[in-house]
């Protein structure tokens, strides 16, 4: 009866140790962003989902690839603080300081990667800024995330994609994908040199 019981106990103990380290396992971002930049191809070369955008043939040309499930080179990006956002960007933080409190807290809350791109992607024309706020895919996981992170993915032919990893709840994720126009970003010090400049950094994902 004790070895039985003994036995029990060993098999409950083993399940339950399974079951710890299936749920600590860390996402496989890499994985997921590719899930992103997969379906953000799919938006570029499907010609009824253009058309229902509004988005012409000469725009599209700026983005249109097949290769956006299959990225070269994988980074990871960290993007400022909005403290250093705003020390770093002349006018603004002038402009800022003279807001009240309650506006200054609604500029803070608006702060995001995506204004990061944003401002990045402005600097390439009106149409990269039309595009790269149509085509942004958006897709929810199962998994812990404890805090934000960036991946930058970049293909032989098509436009690179940024990809901005959430926590949402306690056993999800959320994965939103923005194009990136910046025109070379086909090495680790390009990018570097790309995204410095707004603060932030970049390193190469093994």
């Amino acid at each position: 009866m004790k070895k039985l019981l003994l036995s029990t106990s060993c098999i409950l103990f083993c399940c339950l140790f399974m079951g710890l380290s299936a749920c600590s396992k860390a996402p496989d971002l890499n994985k997921s962003g590719v899930e992103v930049t997969t379906v953000m191809g799919e938006m570029v070369n499907t010609e009824a989902f253009r058309e229902m955008c509004g988005v012409s043939e000469t725009q599209i040309e700026l983005v249109k690839a097949k290769d956006y499930d299959t990225p070269i080179r994988v980074y990871k990006i960290t993007t400022p603080t909005f403290d250093w956002f705003m020390q770093n960007m002349g006018d603004m933080e002038e402009e800022f300081n003279g807001l009240s409190d309650s506006l200054k807290e609604q500029v803070n809350k608006r702060y995001s990667f995506a204004s990061v791109i944003n401002m990045l992607n402005n600097q390439y024309g009106l149409d990269a800024t039309i595009l790269s706020s149509i085509f942004i895919a958006s897709k929810t996981f199962d998994g812990k995330l404890e805090s934000s992170v960036i991946y930058l993915y970049t293909f032989e032919t098509g436009r690179a994609i940024a990809v901005n990893f959430e926590p949402f709840g306690e056993k999800q994720f959320t994965a939103t994908g923005y194009f990136v126009f910046a025109e070379d970003l086909s090495s680790l010090s390009a990018v570097r040199e790309a995204f410095e400049p707004i603060g932030c950094t970049a390193e190469e994902v093994k």
